[in-house]
């Protein structure tokens, strides 16, 4: 984010207004800015609406979005080989052609059919957007942890916190202790159904809480766990 910078907009999907330079950007080729509020991308507006907005957007955006996509590329090969998706090797042929062909390291990727565009969907969430969360030491939601699971939640290590519908969407607010953990993630078929929204929990927190977790059987222990 351009410290100070302000572009407001009003959403196509939800017509709350947000501020550009406080959003991040979507997973696709051509990525747009998130609402802050529904999480929907500019990519499924009109080509007017994206004309309009984007006409008259200050250079600071373009120069901010510029920045994004070359951190994101950056961090898509580190991503993908702890993953295990790739090798070295394949990583240093894909960085290779990238250079004659001057396209996207994910789209490199894919053409290598290393990784499908599912794959990149998921790895291509900017990790710099996962913010703080104040956790405390309260037990979270008994029944949203029963429905996914005390061991998945684990062996996964995190803490669900909430699930927000919106617009027949499920999204699951929940804290991790490390970015890093966050690959892993949201390659777990437990979570296929959600839009994820991670946040960070204190190392602390997360080690309290998880041993109360750790503790859990059914929906009727954790209730008497408080």
């Amino acid at each position: 984010m351009e410290k100070d910078q302000k572009y407001l907009i009003p959403c196509w999907h939800c017509g709350a207004e947000f501020n550009m330079f406080d959003s991040t950007f979507c997973c696709h080729f051509e990525p747009t800015p998130l609402c802050l509020f529904c999480y929907q991308c500019l990519c499924g507006a009109s080509e007017d609406y994206r004309s309009n907005i984007l006409k008259d957007a200050p250079p600071e955006y373009f120069e901010m979005k510029q920045r994004s996509l070359r951190q994101k590329d950056m961090k898509l090969g580190e991503l993908l080989l702890n993953a295990g998706k790739i090798s070295k090797a394949d990583l240093d042929v894909a960085i290779s052609m990238q250079k004659e062909m001057k396209a996207k390291l994910g789209e490199i990727f894919i053409r290598m059919k290393l990784i499908t565009p599912e794959d990149l969907e998921l790895f291509l969430l900017d990790q710099n957007s996962i913010h703080e969360s104040k956790l405390g030491h309260d037990l979270p939601d008994p029944f949203l942890i029963e429905k996914l699971g005390a061991e998945f939640c684990l062996r996964v290590g995190m803490i669900p916190i909430e699930v927000l519908e919106i617009d027949e969407k499920k999204i699951l607010n929940f804290a991790i202790e490390k970015r890093e953990d966050l690959a892993r993630i949201k390659l777990c078929d437990e979570l296929s159904d959600y839009i994820l929204l991670p946040s960070l929990g204190k190392s602390e927190e997360m080690k309290i809480l998880l041993r109360k977790v750790k503790a859990i059987k059914e929906v009727e222990d954790i209730l008497t766990l408080k």
